[in-house]
């Protein structure tokens, strides 16, 4: 595959969330622990990232999510690419460096809630990057403000 990267800048934090399904031994956290270990993100999605842009990589247990925040490098081609494959998990299809990453803490839904200002039943959208945009105008935005209010908490706590 070829590198790609996204055209534009993020509005807030690119979200890089790992799920049981598809995770080494169907524990996400195993993911995430590779991802911190490696300096690697791997995901499937087309929603691509830029070198620089604000990253949140989560992985959710039970109604505890394990978060870490990044900044997206280069687009990874070598040997990288099979960090998670190689263990079990998935081969993902976008992968990129990462540096300057916090260590990863557990967040209860409820301090995520409060750190935040999300709504309770709107929490998980915060770790699906299907809910992001690059558009200002978008209903989304507040998301992506509330991303951010993420980022800071970790880059300030951990």
């Amino acid at each position: 595959m070829s590198k790609f990267y996204n055209k534009k800048p993020a509005i807030g934090p690119r979200v890089f969330g790992y799920s049981d399904q598809y995770s080494v031994r169907n524990d996400s956290i195993n993911d995430l622990k590779i991802s911190h270990k490696h300096n690697t993100v791997g995901k499937s999605s087309k929603r691509l990232a830029r070198i620089g842009d604000p990253a949140l990589i989560a992985a959710k247990k039970n109604d505890e999510y394990v978060v870490f925040a990044a900044k997206i490098g280069e687009w990874v081609e070598d040997s990288r690419i099979n960090l998670w494959y190689d263990r079990g998990g998935n081969k993902w299809d976008v992968n990129y460096e990462i540096s300057d990453k916090t260590e990863p803490i557990t967040l209860s839904k409820k301090e995520i809630i409060e750190i935040t200002g999300i709504e309770e039943n709107k929490c998980w959208r915060i770790f699906e990057d299907r809910f992001g945009t690059g558009d200002i105008n978008s209903q989304l935005v507040s998301l992506e403000q509330q991303r951010q209010r993420l980022f800071d908490f970790l880059r300030k706590n951990t």
